[in-house]
């Protein structure tokens, strides 16, 4: 059991940033026949930030909070990928992240 969660662990590090980064996971839904890390890449805003949030570099999907992120920078980062997805892939991002 203990190799398999280290080699689950190494994969989801190859492929996500490191758990102990302040993220929510996966920001967006996949879209149909598109994974949102790959639209949102191709989009332009893998490493894109606002403050202090931040899509990942090695995963487009996942928003880092590296400090003092507000929930107004949050819906403005959202905001920016949302719009540029509609306009550049006519593909409307819908939020994985539950908002309370």
């Amino acid at each position: 059991i203990k190799g398999k969660i280290k080699q689950f662990v190494f994969f989801r590090l190859e492929k996500q940033p490191p758990f102990f980064l302040k993220t929510a996971g996966s920001t967006f839904k996949n879209p149909e026949n598109l994974p949102a890390g790959k639209l949102l890449e191709e989009c332009g805003l893998k490493g894109f930030s606002l403050g202090n949030l931040k899509f990942s570099e090695k995963h487009a999907n996942f928003l880092i909070n590296s400090g003092g992120a507000t929930y107004g920078k949050f819906r403005e980062i959202v905001n920016v990928a949302v719009e540029k997805a509609l306009k550049e892939k006519g593909i409307n991002l819908e939020l994985e992240v539950k908002v309370v």
